[in-house]
Parts: C-alpha cells; structure tokens; sequence
C-alpha cells in the first residue's frame, strides 16, 4: 500500500538529489545493495554509480530541475509501488559523456 510517507521520501529524493544535487540524500535514501535495473552486467555499487551519472547529468544541464506533477499508487506493479509523473526541463549547457554542449534544451 503506497502511504503518504513514501510519497514524501520519493518526493525528497527528487527535490534533494536532483534539483540541488545533493549527493548525500542518496547516501542516505539508497541501499548500499541497491539495484539499478537500467544497468546490466554493470560490476561496482550501483548506489555509487547512480551518483556519478547524477553529477555528470546535473554538470551537462546545470539548471536541471524537476517536477513532481502527479504522484499516484501503481496497481499494475503491485501494492506499495509509485507512478510518477515527473517534468523536467533543463538547458543543455556542458559536455556529457555523449555528445558536447548545444544550450538547447534536450
């Protein structure tokens, strides 16, 4: 059953992580054992990658922000799972891994 406390740490992840780049909320929020299922055949902690991709996302687009705009129970995914509906928006402003920077928005 999703409850209102884990929409207030799923929203706290977002607002902290990604909008200000806090990288201790991940320390704090994530697992040491926790699973990116993005990954695949990935070896190290997925908790410290996770970090890494998060702070080379935020340097390529430093105004990254996103919004929260609908949070809902997943009843497809089974009890306790959240859909968002996540916005963001950012400007293109350095170099990622990928490809260099444009200043448009991706």
């Amino acid at each position: 059953m999703v409850t209102e406390a884990n929409k207030r740490v799923f929203r706290r992840f977002y607002e902290e992580a990604w909008n200000t780049g806090d990288l201790g909320i991940i320390d704090e929020l994530l697992d040491t054992n926790f699973v990116n299922h993005e990954l695949v055949d990935v070896v190290g902690s997925h908790r410290e990658i996770y970090k890494q991709a998060l702070t080379e996302t935020r340097e390529a687009f430093p105004d990254w922000e996103t919004t929260i705009d609908d949070l809902r129970a997943c009843l497809v995914k089974g009890p306790g799972q959240l859909l968002p509906h996540l916005i963001s928006n950012p400007h293109h402003r350095g170099q990622t891994a990928f490809d260099i920077s444009c200043g448009r928005r991706p």
